[in-house]
């Protein structure tokens, strides 16, 4: 590492565009909360460096101070923690701090200029920046500034998983080059996934409870709101021994009264200063010049520039666009320059009044709406107004939004996700649902619209996503296995197929964290389970191992512990395989469903006669018998009955074994349904036991049976009650 350099990037350069950040070094995260946002990244470059775009170049020099001052301790102490020994030992540190007390602008400072030897990948909350205060928008950011970063175009961080997968390569890659990773967040307290229920959860939840090496991670805000409910309870961030309190700055106090006497002078002109106010404050910024000239319609767009860029525009800020771009470069958009400030105007500004830039807002979106929503559609109207829509609790225009089909085509080709489409109509059933009278047809529309979003994830070919797995794309193929799954919960059994790619290109793990971070666990279960299976299949029984015990179902984890455990006997791994059959007879114990319980037994039985544990293979044999007993459908309990009569073959009791196998035919008989019937005789006569013991049977089972007394321990296996004469 040489030292600190900035470079512009070719937008043709991997990882490149609007919002990508390239760096070289580890990751450490800094957040702050004193209500300024927008997003930054940074880089530090070493003898090979990557380059940071110019769009967050501009942005992150945006928010700095004009002329930054003092502060040196804190950057100091900042460096110290990033590059240094953590004292406290969970990688986390938080500046706590009130309004205006200058927090973005010494985080601003620390990405612009880092110490060397830190990578910088940052993101500013902005309550005030319509579409920029939620957990959507981090992880697009995020996942921009990591495939910048590590130069793989593949990262996702739609998921929690896939998130944090993508921060442990980055700090991976760090640490071998020799740096720390470091991770700005600013804002903290602006989160609006907080209070409006927007992605459904917070940003907070999104840290991870544990940093791998190289990652250390710094949050700043205000005292309040306190750590939101979805932070686990054990998480670092809720422990106050990572606060660090940030005392006011003399030139933060300055700019404020400047900011404030400014917004005052603002309202007090009238005319076009007084529209752009009340206008950005009913927006909740993120306007364009273009669009504050389309509201106003007096105005042009270089005049509003003029007016904003002018002494009196000091209370507003510009930050690049994230998708538009004009004469390829991003479009400038205005807020103010401070959540308080937003505040200040809309608590100014007459009620009428406020209600009538509302209006004109209203109206402009929907012009736009009505235009079929063309290419040229505002970002604002994209990404900012539902923000608005979701302030002001407008169910009805909200859920008009989200099941515009034109709009969510749009949105689409813009983002490159349906992710904002689906935001949107969660958002909207949130606001239904906290309605004193719900609206039931929305409610069924939103469904509807909902469903269609799926389905249309649903219709990507199984090919083409194996297609992109076998030609090493695995991250690609496994969002899109993880969207399927999410959807079609019965698909679980498709992450085996990626796997079985990935291990060709050594890139397991990014499989498992894509299984980790499946929501449903009944879906996650299974594919935890197809997983192990390949995973034993080629060898790997770590992996199988901890891919099987992480199955929360006790079905599925005991049969995936037996499935290792019968490959690693054939392997000649003993103990190992003891072990897991061990481990699966304890969970089988737990199930409730006597068949599945009695077959699981058996499977372990026959393991542990494999590996010469006979006494213990004949106990669980007998255990398994017992536990059919008490089956009372005869569909059930015929192949279960023939399960342990095969057991018992294997461990030695041939007698028993043909007795089981004789009460499981009968069982057979009893059973009304053709099909069933079928199926349990199959059960039966394919126990593998026929013909054994003492030749005096006639091979087809049910059939020719001769009396004779059963030398299996207590009640009847079959379902008559009577005790055999041995046990009476």
């Amino acid at each position: 590492m040489t030292g600190v350099q900035r470079h512009e990037i070719d937008a043709s350069a991997p990882g490149s565009g609007p919002r990508a950040v390239a760096a070289e070094g580890n990751l450490g995260l800094a957040v702050t909360g004193d209500n300024n946002h927008t997003v930054v990244t940074n880089v530090i470059a070493s003898d090979t460096p990557k380059s940071l775009p110019s769009v967050y170049q501009r942005e992150i020099e945006y928010l700095a101070a004009a002329n930054f001052q003092g502060r040196d301790s804190e950057l100091a102490a900042m460096g110290e923690f990033a590059g240094g020994e953590d004292a406290v030992g969970t990688g986390y540190w938080r500046w706590l701090a009130p309004a205006w007390s200058g927090k973005t602008a010494l985080m601003a400072e620390f990405a612009l200029n880092p110490p060397a030897g830190v990578v910088v990948l940052a993101f500013f909350i902005t309550a005030r920046m319509a579409g920029r205060s939620d957990r959507t928008a981090f992880l697009a950011t995020l996942q921009e500034q990591l495939r910048a970063y590590l130069q793989d175009p593949d990262i996702e961080c739609a998921s929690y998983g896939g998130f944090h997968y993508g921060l442990q390569r980055a700090a991976e890659n760090a640490l071998s080059n020799g740096c720390r990773l470091v991770l700005l967040i600013d804002g903290m307290d602006e989160d609006s996934g907080v209070e409006s229920a927007v992605s459904g959860y917070s940003i907070a939840g999104l840290l991870p409870r544990v940093l791998p090496d190289g990652l250390r991670i710094i949050l700043a805000g205000r005292p309040n709101p306190p750590v939101p409910s979805d932070v686990a309870p054990d998480h670092p961030i809720r422990s106050t021994s990572i606060n660090h309190c940030l005392t006011e700055s003399a030139v933060a106090r300055a700019v404020r009264e400047d900011a404030e006497r400014s917004l005052e002078a603002l309202i007090a002109a009238g005319g076009i200063s007084l529209d752009l106010v009340g206008l950005t404050a009913a927006a909740g910024g993120g306007l364009s010049s273009a669009d504050l000239a389309s509201l106003t319609k007096e105005y042009t767009a270089r005049r509003i520039e003029v007016v904003l860029g002018g002494a009196t525009g000091r209370s507003f800020q510009l930050r690049p666009a994230q998708w538009a771009v004009h004469e390829h470069s991003p479009v400038a958009l205005y807020s103010f320059a401070h959540q308080e400030l937003l505040t200040g105007a809309r608590h100014l500004l007459p009620v009428r009044l406020m209600q009538d830039y509302r209006d004109r807002i209203h109206e402009f979106v929907a012009s736009y709406r009505e235009a079929g929503w063309p290419a040229d559609t505002p970002e604002y109207a994209l990404m900012g107004y539902p923000q608005m829509l979701r302030e002001r609790r407008d169910a009805q225009r909200l859920t008009a939004l989200a099941i515009d089909q034109v709009r969510q085509d749009r949105m689409w080709q813009v983002t490159g996700s349906d992710t904002r489409a689906l935001v949107e109509i969660s958002d909207s059933f949130t606001l239904h649902r906290a309605a004193i009278e719900p609206d039931l047809t929305a409610c069924v529309q939103l469904s509807h619209y909902r469903d269609l979003l799926k389905q249309k994830a649903l219709n990507i070919p199984l090919g083409a996503i194996f297609a992109w797995a076998q030609a090493g794309h695995i991250l690609k193929a496994v969002a899109l296995i993880s969207v399927r799954v999410e959807f079609a919960l019965n698909d679980g059994r498709l992450f085996g197929f990626v796997l079985n790619a990935a291990l060709e290109a050594g890139e397991t793990d990014i499989v498992m964290a894509g299984v980790h971070s499946i929501p449903n666990t009944q879906a996650k279960d299974a594919a935890l389970r197809h997983c192990s299976l390949l995973f034993s299949a080629t060898g790997r029984w770590g992996e199988a191992t901890e891919a099987a015990r992480s199955i929360s179902s006790p079905i599925l984890r005991t049969s995936a512990l037996v499935s290792v455990a019968q490959a690693l006997v054939k392997e000649a791994r003993t103990d190992e395989a003891v072990d897991l059959a061990y481990s699966a007879a304890e969970m089988a114990r737990t199930i409730a469903s006597p068949d599945r319980q009695a077959s699981v037994l058996a499977d372990v039985a026959e393991v542990l006669a494999k590996v010469g544990k006979k006494d213990e293979a004949v106990d669980l044999a007998y255990s398994a018998a017992e536990v059919a007993r008490t089956i009372t459908t005869p569909d059930d309990q015929a192949p279960a009955l023939a399960d342990v009569a095969k057991a018992l073959a294997k461990v030695g009791k041939k007698d028993e074994a043909v007795d089981l196998a004789y009460s499981a035919a009968e069982v057979a008989r009893t059973i009304t349904t053709p099909d069933d019937q079928a199926s349990a005789r199959s059960e039966s006569n394919g126990s593998g036991i026929s013909g054994i013991g003492t030749g005096e049977r006639d091979t087809s089972l049910g059939r020719g049976r001769k009396t004779r007394r059963s030398c299996i321990p207590r009640s009847c296996c079959c379902r008559c009650g009577r005790r055999h004469p041995r046990d009476r």
